[in-house]
């Protein structure tokens, strides 16, 4: 009985386990390891040929005797991560004639320890950025406070004060901005329809006469909730330098390996000189914040932001999106005239999403 109840339990338990004989080849396999494999051939194959990835420098094959069990975390598959333990099989000599593998998959709690790594060097990141620019922003409105005392003339004093006013404003930009990139790693993506979303932001916008035209309707983004903000700062940005456009477009190809979201509008484009550091923090006419915050957002999101404009001849910001972070729903996705008449509640677009 016994001998028929452990083959049961082992080829039906949910952990993997192979064995190997002494030229590393499957001799023998449970069920959950067939999961892995989608069909393919695993028997009387090597290890190396059916898991490529596999750590084979933890098979050592020279017969010498092996107390320990091997034991290392593996992407064998993948973004599948396994724990890969190696048990020595002796002979009555005491020497490896074969092994017994066993995998556990522990995925979720590797991309769980991802995540709050990224989520702790996020927030020391913030907490560098915003503690060093408070403080150079009140420097500057100490400054202009002294000196204001100092004048008797009345345009003088309004000069300082607006200074002043202007440095407050700042602060409390930074501050959003810092808030705003800490609830980004808080809490989980979520799927976001772009096209409802540009429509909610041409409410929120003044658009000046310029006409928005997309083809993204029923294109829907897995990203965080701060997907709007990038498309709200690129918007933004065409109204208040790009000039005299007339048009912004936003399209979507899908290529090999994922999709292209195209933001372009037909202004005056992006100097040569800012283009190196158009993403780093501090890049941009106002608080220089926007661009930098958009390709963090992107990141968090596994999305990737790039610029391939020409000066004069307009903007061109391409959004990288991978498989799997994108969707169409059944809607038609006709080329259509952004309608107004949406309003964005402002407490989601803080200044802070501006640079």
């Amino acid at each position: 009985m016994i001998p028929y109840a452990v083959d049961r339990a082992v080829s039906t338990m949910r952990g993997m386990l192979m064995v190997l004989d002494d030229r590393n080849t499957i001799v023998y396999h449970n069920r959950s390891v067939e999961t892995l494999v989608d069909g393919g051939t695993i028997d009387d194959e090597k290890i190396e040929q059916v898991f490529p990835r596999f750590p084979v420098e933890r098979l050592k094959g020279n017969g010498e005797p092996l107390d320990s069990v091997e034991e290392e975390t593996t992407e064998l598959l993948p973004g599948r991560f396994f724990i890969v333990r190696v048990h020595p099989v002796a002979d009555h000599d005491g020497y490896i004639i074969g092994r017994n593998i066993t995998l556990r998959e522990i995925t979720a709690q590797v991309r769980a320890e991802k995540d709050a790594r990224q989520a702790g060097e996020m927030l020391e990141l913030m907490n560098s950025i915003t503690r060093h620019d408070v403080l150079n922003q009140l420097t500057i409105l100490e400054g202009h406070a002294s000196l204001a005392e100092l004048k008797t003339d009345a345009p003088e004093i309004k000069r300082h004060l607006t200074s002043i006013s202007k440095a407050a404003q700042n602060i409390k930009e930074q501050l959003t901005f810092a808030k705003d990139y800490q609830d980004m790693g808080q809490r989980a993506p979520e799927w976001q329809d772009v096209g409802r979303a540009i429509q909610t932001i041409e409410g929120a916008v003044n658009l000046k006469g310029v006409h928005i035209v997309q083809d993204v309707i029923g294109l829907e983004l897995l990203a965080d909730r701060l997907l709007v903000k990038v498309l709200y700062n690129l918007v933004d940005n065409s109204i208040m330098h790009g000039g005299a456009l007339t048009q912004i477009t936003i399209t979507s190809r899908e290529r090999e390996g994922g999709l292209d979201l195209t933001y372009c509008d037909d202004g005056q484009g992006i100097p040569d000189s800012i283009r190196p550091n158009l993403f780093t923090k501090g890049c941009g006419r106002r608080t220089g914040l926007g661009l930098y915050l958009s390709k963090e957002i992107l990141n968090r999101s596994g999305m990737t932001i790039t610029e391939a404009g020409e000066p004069g001849r307009g903007v061109r910001f391409i959004i990288g999106v991978p498989e799997g972070r994108y969707r169409f729903s059944s809607r038609i996705c006709d080329s259509t005239k952004v309608s107004s008449g949406v309003k964005y509640p402002s407490t989601s677009l803080p200044s802070a999403a501006r640079p």
